[in-house]
């Protein structure tokens, strides 16, 4: 199960610095960390989503202790929307994550790369590079 909980940024850097200890504050200032009631999205193992947040708020996520066997997806879809009844899949990638530090480049660059990759199926749309 994936968590999102969003805040204000501003209303949370009201009350203290980046420089300052995160525990210690937590502890000397606990009861000001306020977030909104209901501010938050709960989905279930393996639905797709794409967690964007607007400007000026910080985002938590808390994932559940991954199974050793999960699979993972990384998904493109056309970007010609009205073409479709509803998001057309263009591209989507299957793998293990062991380190995504290292492992989402090569899908991305090859993505950024190949034309043919980007291009939908169904309307011929080539989706762009980024």
């Amino acid at each position: 199960m994936l968590l999102m909980i969003c805040w204000n940024i501003v209303d949370v850097l009201t009350f203290c610095s980046l420089s300052v200890l995160v525990p210690q504050w937590i502890q000397d200032n606990g009861d000001k960390l306020k977030p909104p009631v209901n501010n938050f999205c709960i989905y279930d193992a393996n639905t797709p989503h794409n967690p964007c947040r607007f400007a000026d708020t910080i985002g938590l996520v808390m994932e559940r202790k991954r199974p050793k066997d999960s699979i993972d997806r990384l998904r493109w879809f056309c970007p010609n929307t009205e073409a479709h009844a509803e998001p057309h899949l263009v591209r989507e990638v299957a793998f293990h994550c062991t380190d995504l530090g290292t492992q989402l480049k090569p899908f991305i660059t090859e993505w950024m790369e190949n034309e043919d990759l980007r291009k939908c199926s169904n309307c011929g749309t080539t989706a762009p590079p980024s």
